[in-house]
Formats: C-alpha cells, sequence, structure tokens
C-alpha cells in the first residue's frame, strides 16, 4: 500500500484463474475478527484478473487504516483475505507550537501527528503566509526541533508540516514567535552580610535577567557544579543564604539567567566568619495572631560626620557635626511594607488599611501619618513582648543610611536608575523616573536593589520615611548623642512639621542623598511616596 492524500494505493500479485479482485479497509483490524467483512468500512471491486491495482478515496488524512484483498470468481465467489497490510493517510497539520527562545536560537515543540514519519519547522522574521523563500529544519523520530545560529533580539515566526511517505500535511495553523537573546552579564556589585546562620548577599540588578542563582560553600569556588558548592535561586537582586554554620567562613558567587542562557559567575565575595548572637532577625510574635516583626539588621555602635560640608548640599544640612551614636540599635532591613502593616489594620479595632497604588504585599507602605507609624510601633511591642520599637531619630536614620561612607550616597558620590528608584531628570515629576530603565512610576518592591554596607535596603528613594524629630532648618545646637530633637522653637523652627529622611520614586537624585532633608505635616496621610521603617534597642552582648 502506499498512502496519500485523503487515499491509499494498494497493489498486490495476480491470483492464477481470479476473475477480479476487492479491496476491504477499514481503521480498525481485519485479521483481528472472524469475518473481517463486518468490521470493513467498504470495498472497492476490481474487475478482470490482470487488474491487480486499486485505490481507496475519500479517506480521512491522518489516519490509519488496514487493508486486506480477496480474490473473486466469476460466479461470484471469494478466496481467503490476503495478509493484512497497514497505511496512514497523509498527516493533519501539527497542532500545539511552542516556541522558546535561547542564545541564538529557538527551540519549537509540537504534538504528535499520527502517521508522521518526519517533520519541517519552516521559519521567517516576519509572519508566515507562504512557504517560498522560507528557510527550514528538518527532524525525524521527535517532535521538537532546535533552530540554531539566528540573530539575537530578533522576532522569529515559526510554522511546521508534517510528512509521511503520503506527503505533507498543511502547515500547522498556529504559528508561534520567539525572540533570541543573549545570556546576561554577569553580576556585580555583591555584597555580604552576615547574621545568626544566615548570609543576606545582594548585588546590582542584571538587565535583562529573569532569575538568579547563589552558590556558596566554605572553599573558595572555582567551579560551579562541584558537591561541595550549593546554591538558593531567586527573581530579586538579593537573597537569603539560610541554615549556615556559625563561626564558620563563607564565600559566594552569583549567575544571573534568562531565556538565552546563564551569565559568567560574578566576582566572588566572603564572609570572614558569620557571628554568634543576632545580625540579622525577626521577633516572634507572642500574641495572637501569630506572625513575625519586620526583618531588623543589628547596627554596631559608632561615630559619624552627620550633614553635609559646603559647597554641596543644602543649607539645612550644616553645620556638621560628629555624633556618636551610642545606643545599639537594629533598624528594619526593609521599608515597612503593606502586608506588615496591613496585619496591624486588620487586628486593631478602628483601624484601616491604607489606599495603595502600586500593590500591597511587599510594596513599601504608603498613605501613613507619623502617628500612624508610632501606633504601628506600639503594636508590634506589644505583639513581640518587645519595649523598643520606635521611629528612629534623625541621626540614627543617617548613620545607618551612610553606612559608615562619607560620600553623597552610600555606593559613591553618584547614583543611577540600578542603584534606587527615584527621578533621573533633573524636571522630576513621574514622567521621568528611571526612564532607562523602563519601569513604569511608583514604589517597587522592597529590597528591589542592591542593600548598602550594613544591610539595609532603600535608603535612596523608593519612599520617604517618617522618623521622630521636629524640624529646625540647620543643625545648631542639635543633640551629638544620636538623640531626637522633639520640641524645636526659634526663628528655624517648623513646630508643625516632622523629619522624613531618604528621597523617593518621584524625588530627583540630588534629594535622594543620605544627608537630604525633607519634611512635612505629621499628619499627612494621603501621600504616596511617604512611608517608615522601624528601629529596635537591643541588648550590648
Amino acid at each position: 500500500v502506499t498512502p496519500g492524500n485523503a487515499q491509499v494505493a494498494a497493489s498486490w500479485l495476480s491470483v492464477p484463474n481470479a476473475a477480479g479482485y476487492k479491496l476491504y479497509y477499514s481503521t480498525s483490524s481485519l485479521a483481528s475478527t472472524t469475518d473481517f467483512r463486518r468490521v470493513a468500512f467498504v470495498s472497492v471491486s476490481v474487475s478482470g484478473g490482470s487488474t491487480t491495482t486499486a485505490t481507496a478515496t475519500g479517506l480521512l488524512n491522518g489516519t490509519q487504516y488496514y487493508f486486506v484483498v480477496v480474490a473473486t470468481t466469476s460466479a461470484g465467489g471469494e478466496s481467503a483475505a490476503s495478509t493484512e497490510v497497514s497505511a496512514t493517510t497523509v498527516p493533519i497539520a501539527p497542532t500545539n507550537l511552542t516556541a522558546m527562545p535561547g542564545n541564538a536560537q529557538v527551540t519549537v515543540r509540537w504534538t504528535a501527528v499520527t502517521g508522521a514519519t518526519s517533520y519541517t519547522v519552516y521559519y521567517s522574521t516576519s509572519t508566515i503566509s507562504t512557504l517560498t523563500g522560507l528557510r527550514s529544519v528538518s527532524v525525524t523520530g521527535t517532535t521538537m526541533a532546535t533552530v540554531r545560529n539566528l540573530p539575537n533580539n530578533t522576532r522569529h515566526f515559526f510554522k511546521v508540516v508534517a510528512s509521511n511517505a503520503g506527503g505533507n500535511s498543511p502547515l500547522s495553523t498556529t504559528e508561534v514567535s520567539a525572540t533570541p537573546v543573549p545570556p546576561p552579564a554577569a553580576p556585580r556589585g555583591l555584597r555580604a552580610v552576615a547574621g545568626n546562620a544566615q548570609v543576606t548577599v545582594s548585588w546590582a540588578p542584571v538587565t535583562g535577567a529573569r532569575s538568579y542563582k547563589v552558590y556558596y560553600s566554605k572553599l573558595p569556588i572555582s567551579d560551579l557544579n562541584t558537591t561541595d558548592v550549593f546554591s538558593v535561586s531567586t527573581t530579586n537582586p538579593n537573597a537569603i543564604v539560610r541554615s549556615l554554620t556559625n563561626n564558620d567562613q563563607y564565600y559566594f558567587k552569583v549567575v544571573a539567567s534568562n531565556a538565552g542562557g546563564d551569565s559568567a559567575a560574578s566576582s566572588e565575595v566572603n564572609i570572614p566568619k558569620l557571628v554568634d548572637g543576632f545580625t540579622v532577625f525577626r521577633d516572634a510574635f507572642v500574641t495572637s495572631p501569630s506572625g513575625e516583626g519586620p526583618q531588623m539588621v543589628v547596627l554596631s555602635t559608632g561615630s559619624f560626620s552627620m550633614g553635609t560640608a559646603a559647597p554641596n548640599g543644602d543649607n539645612d544640612e550644616r553645620p556638621v557635626r560628629t555624633v556618636t551614636i551610642g545606643t545599639r540599635i537594629a533598624m528594619g532591613m526593609h521599608e515597612v511594607t503593606f502586608a506588615e502593616y496591613d496585619a496591624f489594620a486588620d487586628a486593631v479595632s478602628g483601624r484601616s488599611r491604607p489606599t495603595a497604588q502600586w500593590g500591597r504585599g511587599n510594596q513599601p507602605v504608603i498613605n501613613v501619618t507619623q502617628a500612624d507609624a508610632i501606633a504601628y510601633a506600639a503594636w508590634l511591642n506589644m505583639q513581640t513582648g518587645k519595649t523598643t520599637y520606635r521611629l528612629p531619630s534623625e541621626a540614627e536614620w543617617e548613620y545607618a543610611g551612610r553606612a559608615g561612607t562619607t560620600m553623597l550616597y552610600s555606593f559613591g558620590n553618584s547614583i543611577n536608575c540600578t542603584q534606587a528608584n527615584y527621578a533621573r531628570s533633573n524636571s522630576g515629576g513621574a514622567s521621568a523616573v528611571c526612564i532607562a530603565t523602563g519601569r513604569p512610576p511608583g514604589t517597587v518592591a522592597v529590597g528591589s536593589f542592591m542593600a548598602n554596607d550594613f544591610g539595609l535596603y532603600d535608603m535612596h528613594g523608593n519612599v520617604q520615611e517618617w522618623v521622630q524629630d521636629c524640624v529646625i532648618t540647620n543643625y545648631n545646637g542639635a543633640p551629638t548623642n544620636g538623640s531626637a530633637r522633639t520640641t524645636c522653637t526659634g526663628t528655624s523652627a517648623l513646630p508643625n512639621d516632622i523629619i522624613r529622611r531618604g528621597g523617593s520614586w518621584d524625588l530627583i537624585a540630588d534629594r535622594v542623598r543620605v544627608a537630604y532633608r525633607d519634611w512635612g505635616p505629621s499628619t499627612n496621610r494621603g501621600v504616596n511616596n511617604l512611608g517608615f521603617r522601624l528601629v529596635r534597642v537591643v541588648p550590648t552582648p
């Protein structure tokens, strides 16, 4: 038998004294029944014993058919049936196409077609309506094909044809497309902050990366695939590696990935030794509802120069003075999130959730007054059995934001859109928010950028943060022990306003400097660029 388009041609050897022949066929085996005539669809009769071919027409494509032949006599009698043979008509068009891009290649998959013995994938940089002039890749015995040597960052379109001995199917009705992409660049700017049995690793976001993998080991990492190297995966440019052994040394590398593959490994960073005692912690709730407080980072005590010397900065950041933070505090690793604040609002009678504009969850909470932030801290003290959760003083905030540096920003004297969520343009406004990154205006999830050297995220931009201090528009007579100014009088005072620090998504680079001071009424609630983070006093070990 020879299959074709909606037909199968059969041929056989002639039988002596035969007056004619009948070709019986069916979609089920004829040899498995004692009376094949009952299951056969129809028969094709051939007159004359010398004619030993017949064609069954009107068949369904992509369908397997079974055939037997009998010889007939002039009186209408029939011989026993021949040996059974089968054939599949021209395949139907392939379906369920998918296309997965890679580096200079695209892998196309589809559902197997009954009777197909091979497939051809046709591709073009424009949508496919005809096969004329198209390039193609053919495969046998598989339902996938990888089309290689494609230009990256160019969209390609794909259709598939199934084939067998009878011919080719129509083009797949579904067309798929994909854009090959190169692997991302290796991550840069790795930082590691030790905690209790864990390390927080952060790095600069990599353009085009969809995910990251943090590799770690107790030995310097030369091969990512050895048995003493472990890994954790994340979609953010940071990860907490947990269940580590205190007082051991660890080494870290990061690889970025996308559809094009994996980047080269980053430069290695290491933690000399994990410390006993909490460096990073969450306080568990001891009263209903169950839960945990925000993730906190313990800061060392120390002294720093607060403010900005002329000609940089603004007059309200002067005179520069030395401030000593003598109380050991932990500061929120992130700005308080909607998820954290909503738990408070849901649990306290008379409280309502603040309005969200860019989602809730891990977005920083916005539209909250200073009194709301103070009430959240009081609730957190009650939930955890602690007594010292509170807003930071302005001095504590700047000490934490500087993270031991003396520059305009915690990572240098300039800033770009891979380092913080702020407005690039001097004109400010929503339309200028880090356009180069393609981010829409508004807040982003906390921890979307790399941490500073104290392990704190988003100390530049995203949302401004309430502190305790009232406003005097200079540092004359300001405390030098890290405490807050809570009484503000005199000609330079704005007694009804409260300091807020850190800048926000809609403020320009100058206004997300670590020393920049902004202020406004403590009762401001309908502000979509204003949130907060907390500190907690921790015992000295």
